[in-house]
């Protein structure tokens, strides 16, 4: 059935793209026409010709280039050649990627399949067009780009009959869920991090944790709210722990996104090392009083501890960082070790005041000059810089987040979202990591989106992970005004 209405999708493609290559011996080709003719404007793809596109930073529909695909469906791309197609596609002579035949596929054919009764039976016609999921078969979904029916994704369910474990959690108001490991669930650990468990069934919730709630909140009754909250260490400089540079400190990231700071005074001139020990996955960042970051790193050190070496003058005051890698908490031992008086390895000449200072890093500070600009960093020091409105193509590997980072030029309305075939979490923070807004499945399909008013010339973080820590695959992540 699946199968079926796979190979309708893709003839319904290759129509609408011979129809514009017939055009093109009246009128040119179709790419050449989109070019020349004034950009239509568009919210979405579906606003879109068939070989065409909708840009959110312009809000005009723009011809896909050979090697670029529609945003609605990853498989509907313009080419020249077999490269520019996704795999399992080729380039067909409409110069649009066409699906490769299996090896083992049956030929086409317009013969009835006999039953085995003498009678005939075919699939039922493919649904060209819907309002709602419950317009599409069972075992598709209506894709709301361009509403029109498609495959539902893998982990991805209408029934309990499509998964596994023949348990199938959608959310009230919704017709598309996901598949639970096991049938029903009996207390809150057995949901996912954010969910709790009621009635057999796993529901959504702000928070189970204060270490889902952003810096300054808990979380009380399901919900992140504004409260101190116990804190070993201060998280800035003024408030760091004074610690001797041949020193230890016991301590703990309490909650997500907490940060732990110790400033000392270099009494040596040389090589530092500043490491932990436990069981927790940490991050260790030197920087100098000024916030120079001197280097930084995670999992240098024993297990998942971090390990770093960083050169600093006699007399100059410096600080350490910790934080949680992927908003990690737990206990840790903090050691600092300070070199052999009269080694002076790798320290430079720039003393700036602050023990700024050369030589290379173990763990390093700053990307090597090839890396690549468009890679999402893990958290709000490693956040790229967008400008909105921002439209970008990411992938999410297992484990994964990924961080943006952006300024508001005014005051209003705003939405942050994914496009995707996954089932992603999203929150937004402001400049002091308070938690503004978190979003689970309130996008299409299983997609997160967060809207909200926030104000203007102000930095915010945009953070995007899988629902589940195994959840890995393309997506696009659009950050605009809605004013």
């Amino acid at each position: 059935m699946g199968a079926k209405n796979g190979e309708w999708v893709m003839k319904l493609k290759m129509m609408m793209a011979f129809a514009l290559a017939g055009m093109a011996l009246a009128c040119g080709s179709p790419l050449e026409n989109q070019r020349s003719n004034k950009a239509a404007g568009c919210a979405s793809d579906a606003d879109c010709l068939g070989l065409q596109t909708c840009s959110v930073r312009t809000g005009q529909c723009r011809a896909l280039e050979p090697g670029m695909c529609r945003q609605d469906d990853p498989s509907f791309c313009a080419c020249n050649l077999d490269q520019h197609c996704p795999e399992g596609f080729e380039c067909g002579s409409a110069l649009v990627c066409e699906s490769i035949p299996s090896p083992n596929e049956a030929p086409e054919s317009d013969e009835i399949p006999d039953d085995g009764v003498g009678s005939g039976s075919s699939d039922p016609e493919p649904v060209e067009s819907c309002e709602r999921s419950s317009d599409c078969p069972i075992d598709q979904f209506c894709d709301e780009l361009i509403n029109a029916c498609n495959e539902l994704p893998s982990g991805m369910c209408r029934t309990d009959s499509q998964c596994v474990s023949e348990n199938c959690y959608v959310r009230p108001g919704r017709e598309v869920g996901r598949c639970v490991e096991a049938e029903g669930c009996t207390e809150d650990t057995d949901c996912g991090a954010r969910q709790i468990c009621r009635d057999a069934a796993c529901l959504d919730v702000e928070c189970r944790e204060d270490r889902h709630c952003g810096a300054g909140s808990g979380c009380d009754n399901y919900r992140c709210v504004a409260r101190e909250r116990r804190d070993d260490h201060g998280n800035t400089f003024d408030t760091a722990t004074r610690i001797e540079d041949m020193g230890q400190a016991s301590g703990a990231i309490d909650y997500s996104g907490d940060r732990d700071v110790f400033r000392f005074e270099a009494t040596v001139t040389g090589r530092y090392v500043v490491e932990t020990t436990g069981q927790t996955d940490t991050v260790c960042t030197a920087l100098t009083a000024n916030e120079e970051v001197l280097g930084s790193d995670d999992d240098d050190g024993a297990g998942d501890n971090c390990s770093l070496a960083f050169a600093a003058r006699a007399g100059s005051t410096l600080q350490i960082q910790l934080t949680g890698f992927r908003d990690r908490t737990g206990s840790y031992r903090l050691v600092l070790i300070r070199p052999v008086e009269g080694a002076n390895p790798g320290v430079g000449d720039n003393e700036g005041g602050n023990g700024e200072v050369g030589g290379e890093n173990r763990g390093g500070g700053n990307p090597p000059e090839d890396a690549n600009p468009e890679d999402q960093g893990g958290d709000v020091r490693t956040a790229q810089r967008v400008q909105l409105p921002a439209e970008i193509p990411a992938q999410l590997d297992q484990r994964d987040e990924d961080w943006f980072q952006f300024t508001t030029e005014r005051a209003g309305r705003y939405r942050f979202e994914t496009r995707s075939r996954l089932d992603t979490d999203c929150k937004l923070l402001d400049e002091d990591e308070n938690q503004v807004g978190i979003s689970d499945d309130d996008g299409q399909m299983l997609n997160c989106q967060i809207n909200v008013t926030l104000d203007g010339g102000t930095t915010y973080f945009f953070a995007i992970r899988g629902y589940t820590s195994n959840i890995n695959g393309p997506y696009t992540a659009i950050l605009r005004s809605l004013d």
